[in-house]
Parts: structure tokens; C-alpha cells; sequence
């Protein structure tokens, strides 16, 4: 897991807007994950892969990159869909404290 900046906004347009929902995910649904604790794994180019649950108790994986042209903490969303089986187990053992670093 990575430290990474505290989430203060989230960057949203209409092409991410479209590519999440062709995922099945809403924008709420993303915000959700940001209120739950998340862990984060560092990705290509500086960008992190969230994973973390929402109300409806779904994991999420959820691929953000920090906006530089705004303050710190803000993140542009790229992708966001149902994490995988593997992702989701990676999560619990991480929140249950069970994760070798």
C-alpha cells in the first residue's frame, strides 16, 4: 500500500462520467469509496488504484490521478468498476490487518 494525499475533490467530465457507467458504476457510488477507508496501490505514472467498499456493500477498484493544474488533493477519475475477486480479498485481509508489506 501507498501513503497518497487525502482525496479533497475528485475530477469528474464527460468522458469519465461515460466510462464509468459503461462499467455499471455512478459518480455516488465512486464518492462512496473515498468515505470508507480505502487502500490505494500505486499504478502507472503516479496514478493509484483505490479499492474500498460503498453503501450498497460493493468493492470497488477505482483508478485516480492527481490533478496538477488544480490544489493538492484533487484527482482526476479514470476508470471505476466492480473489483475483482482477488482485489476484493486484498482489501479485507488489508483492513483486517492481515497483509505481509
Amino acid at each position: 500500500m501507498v501513503d497518497y494525499l487525502p482525496v479533497r475533490r475528485l475530477v469528474w467530465d464527460a468522458w469519465n462520467l461515460d466510462h464509468i457507467t459503461k462499467h455499471g458504476v455512478t459518480r455516488d457510488e465512486v464518492a462512496e469509496v473515498f468515505t470508507a477507508d480505502p487502500i490505494a496501490v500505486e499504478t502507472y505514472k503516479g496514478c493509484l488504484q483505490m479499492f474500498g467498499p460503498t453503501a450498497a456493500n460493493d468493492t470497488l477498484s477505482v483508478v485516480i490521478g492527481p490533478d496538477r493544474k488544480q490544489a493538492a488533493g484533487t484527482y482526476y477519475v479514470f476508470s471505476a468498476r466492480r473489483a475483482k475477486r482477488k482485489e476484493r480479498k486484498r482489501y479485507f485481509q488489508d483492513r483486517e490487518g492481515n497483509l505481509d508489506e
